[in-house]
């Protein structure tokens, strides 16, 4: 109730505050102890491969110390078996799915996520709980592994009452498509980028240089600086999201760590 309030009274960085006060109250109250670190809000088998994975909240009681993102929920999508290093590493699809970045030339670095998928083991709420964590703040779904891995109702349910929320999925070729609802399609060439227009979805678009954006997208808003001398971060832009809203193709430049750009271009068959 508290927070259904908030939204209609005050602005987002002043509901992000009370509301990351109000959610380690419940978390408290939920767990009957003190949690810090990760949650996991749902458990069950992956839709890639069927072996069991976790859906994990971050970030959900202080701001992230992602720069670019900035003070929004983090949500992984991790296995349970295994340590995310190891999946990656071995290409299984068990959260990544045919991702052509699974195992090398993605922009997580997978093997400094251990230490949140071992928490989330040891905190295990429920989806009721992670839609009350998640009320009136901004979600960034997908900072590991891919949406489509989770079933359509485990979004529908997390992301209900959320201020808004970003997402990508590299598996819009044959996901559930009421998840152009919610995420943009990821895709990296022009052909694939036309093909999921053509299926009506939303798309950002990592091209090798600029010149490559169709005239109809814009670019990320990361590479632009505000008033105040600052970059842009997800959370003041927000257009990262499903066909809610109107901008269709979102464009930024491959950039990272370049051993993780030679093996993204590698995957890219360039």
């Amino acid at each position: 109730m508290i927070k259904k309030i908030l939204s209609k009274t005050v602005g987002f960085f002043e509901k992000n505050a009370v509301n990351k006060a109000l959610n380690r109250a419940m978390i408290r109250l939920h767990f009957k102890r003190k949690v810090t670190g990760s949650i996991c809000v749902w458990q069950g088998p992956s839709l890639f491969d069927g072996k069991p994975i976790q859906v994990v909240l971050s970030s959900f009681d202080k701001d992230s110390e992602n720069d670019k993102t900035g003070a929004m929920i983090q949500i992984y999508i991790l296995p349970i078996d295994e340590t995310p290093y190891q999946v990656f590493k071995s290409k299984a699809p068990t959260v990544c799915g045919d991702c052509k970045y699974n195992g090398g030339g993605c922009y997580v670095r997978w093997s400094n996520i251990g230490g949140i998928s071992k928490s989330a083991r040891r905190n295990i709420g429920t989806l009721d709980l992670g839609q009350s964590l998640c009320a009136g703040l901004r979600i960034r779904v997908g900072a590991a592994g891919d949406p489509a891995a989770v079933p359509t109702y485990v979004w529908e349910t997390l992301l209900k009452d959320a201020d808004g929320f970003t997402g990508y999925t590299h598996s819009w070729k044959d996901c559930d498509p009421r998840l152009k609802d919610y995420f943009m399609a990821s895709v990296d060439s022009s052909y694939e980028n036309s093909v999921a227009r053509l299926q009506k979805w939303k798309t950002f678009y990592v091209v090798e240089s600029i010149e490559e954006s169709p005239e109809d997208s814009i670019r990320c808003l990361a590479s632009k600086i505000k008033k105040n001398g600052l970059h842009y971060q997800c959370v003041d832009c927000m257009k990262c999201t499903g066909n809610n809203k109107a901008t269709q193709t979102i464009v930024e430049v491959l950039h990272g760590a370049t051993n993780t750009i030679k093996q993204a271009k590698q995957a890219r068959g360039k």
